[in-house]
């Protein structure tokens, strides 16, 4: 029979008898990267002698890979950059994805500074990789998240807490994680892979409704647009701005949240599927709220909404008169109803052909964005037939809203088994279950 004990930490509870409490920093040498600008990553280049230069994009959150091939290399004799070497693990420290991004490597990598590698002295290696992507140790990280940019520092990760059950139980506990989680990180690529291809499918319908309208019989014209060679005869490539009525971003003064009173909302509070979430916004002043208003920052019903900050291109259409005002990560579209459909303008926007003007016109290199002008002056595709508007849009309502049931059923399968994962991999690392053999 198991005896336990009190570790006297809330987050972990009860560990196993025979297992200790340490600090991390006594059990791995633990340092950040090196940053580089763009125009000294050009000096490196690929070859027998050099590391990869792996940054925060380079590792993928849904299944912890790293692409080692991403063109970016430091020379292995330039002592200016730190080395991860093989078997350790590196963990995003900064930003958006702090915390959540962590990958074990399998080869010597140079890496940014908003990356921590964690390389195993006194512990297993395996097992410390395991205990990162733990509960225990998620619940710490945030405890210490500061700043604007939101992060932890190197010198207070040091001080955290590991569980260290012994040796050879460290190995016996990382040999069945490795082998339970492989087996359900398989089904996630699966599943993955199967919503990557529903999105591509839905765009490509998108964009040829779109292009082509819902009658087969069209005759053709060249369209005069170097994206797209041809249109319906009665089609034409027109611009934003002169099928709306205005088009401005929100609010550029940072949110007062002292009173927590009217939404906020930005670019993080609104999904692929353009669905906002209202009840975890911001929330402002009255007096800021106010003057919000009065400088346009208030979208309204049928307004079109497309994010031009961080993530580009997400799109909405205000289907009610919710009170609220966004941020300047947004922008607003007021359609002009006598021209454009709002629905219509919104499956526009959604379009392979407008999506890929917006990643050509994409600026800045810490947070990408599309101004609101281009936003204005992105060229759109038009039939100045509103009923064929219509038809066009409820045709898409119906096919798009199908492959969003399919795409959101399986995106619940996966977050059931992420959660499988993190209970499995906490059982573990804190003794609740054990080994068999144990």
């Amino acid at each position: 029979m198991n005896e336990y004990k009190k570790s006297e930490i809330d987050w972990i509870g009860n560990i196993p008898k025979q297992w200790d409490i340490s600090r991390i920093k006594y059990t791995s040498e633990i340092y950040t990267g090196n940053s580089i600008s763009d125009s000294l990553k050009s000096l490196y280049e690929d070859s027998e002698n050099a590391y990869p230069y792996i940054s925060t994009k380079d590792i993928d959150a849904n299944d912890d890979t790293i692409d080692y091939n991403n063109g970016l290399y430091t020379k292995k004799n330039d002592f200016n950059f730190r080395v991860a070497p093989k078997n350790s693990t590196l963990l995003c420290i900064e930003g958006g994805s702090a915390g959540r991004k962590i990958s074990k490597l399998n080869q010597n990598v140079s890496f940014v500074n908003k990356l921590c590698c964690f390389n195993a002295k006194s512990i297993n290696p395996n097992y410390l990789y395991f205990y990162l992507k733990s509960k225990s140790f998620k619940e710490e990280f945030n405890q210490h998240i500061s700043g604007l940019i939101g992060g932890v520092s190197q010198s207070i990760l040091k001080s955290f807490y590991i569980i260290v059950p012994p040796k050879e139980e460290q190995s016996k506990i990382s040999n069945y994680l490795n082998d339970k989680i492989t087996k359900l990180d398989c089904t996630l690529k699966k599943l993955y892979r199967q919503i990557e291809i529903l999105e591509k499918y839905k765009k490509s319908i998108i964009t040829e409704t779109i292009i082509s309208g819902l009658n087969n019989n069209k005759n053709y014209k060249d369209s005069g647009d170097s994206w797209i060679k041809y249109i319906p005869n009665d089609y034409i490539i027109t611009k934003v701005k002169y099928v709306t009525q205005k088009v401005t971003d929100g609010s550029h003064i940072a949110p007062d949240t002292t009173e927590n009173i009217h939404k906020f909302v930005s670019v993080t509070d609104m999904n692929e599927f353009g669905t906002i979430d209202f009840l975890n916004c911001l929330k402002i002043t009255d007096e800021q709220y106010e003057y919000l208003v009065k400088t346009g920052c208030k979208p309204k019903k049928k307004d079109v909404i497309i994010s031009k900050d961080g993530t580009i291109g997400k799109t909405t259409i205000i289907d009610n008169n919710e009170d609220f005002v966004i941020a300047s990560s947004l922008v607003i579209m007021r359609p002009n109803n006598i021209i454009i459909n709002e629905r219509y303008l919104r499956y526009n926007l959604m379009s392979e052909y407008v999506q890929a003007q917006l990643e050509t016109l994409l600026v800045g290199s810490a947070l990408k964005r599309v101004s609101v002008y281009k936003n204005a002056n992105l060229r759109i595709i038009l039939t100045k037939n509103i009923n064929e508007q219509i038809e066009i849009a409820n045709y898409l309502d119906k096919k798009c809203n199908l492959i969003n049931t399919i795409i959101k059923n399986k995106k619940s399968q996966i977050e059931k088994i992420e959660n499988y994962k993190q209970s499995i991999i906490y059982e573990y690392v804190t003794g609740k279950k054990r080994v068999k053999g144990e």
